[in-house]
This record gives structure tokens, sequence and C-alpha cells, in this order.
């Protein structure tokens, strides 16, 4: 995914289908995700952007079935340490 990629997809998934727009980052500044699975592959982001509907989460990794929050926590290696916030 192209620098800036995961935050236009999410707009352009917000503006499609509404929601909020959720940013996935580590709770220690400075440092990545971990290793996220994207198709089968191990990646390293800093930060993540994706949109939540309710229990469902959209984004370019999940298409347009979405997943359940539950389940696309558990595509990021330290799913259960990082923050998913949704800000105003």
């Amino acid at each position: 995914m192209a620098k800036g990629g995961c935050e236009e997809a999410a707009k352009k998934i917000h503006k499609a289908i509404g929601g909020d727009i959720m940013t996935i980052s580590s709770p220690i500044p400075g440092t990545n995700l971990g290793g996220v699975n994207v198709s089968g592959t191990l990646v390293t982001w800093f930060n993540h952007q994706a949109v939540k509907k309710g229990n469902m989460i959209y984004d370019e990794i999940t298409g347009p079935a979405g997943m359940l929050f539950e389940d696309y926590k558990k595509l990021f290696q330290h799913g259960d340490e990082l923050l998913f916030e949704i800000k105003p």
C-alpha cells in the first residue's frame, strides 16, 4: 500500500458507507504496529486507518465484505496491545 493509501481509502469508504474513521497506532509513540497480515504476507506499518461501522471494519485489507472487529484485530501481530481509536 502506498504511503497515505490507507488514509485515502478510508475517506472513500467512509463517504460511501458512513461509519467512523478509525486510526490504529502503537501505544508507544514512534514505534510500529508489528506485523500485519495482508493477504498472507506480514508487513510493517507505523499506523493505519480503516472505517468502523457497527462491529464491522472496512479497508483495503477486508475489501467490500468487511470483517468483524475481533477478527480484524487478529490480523495485527499485537492486536490486543494496539490503540484502535475513533477521533471526532
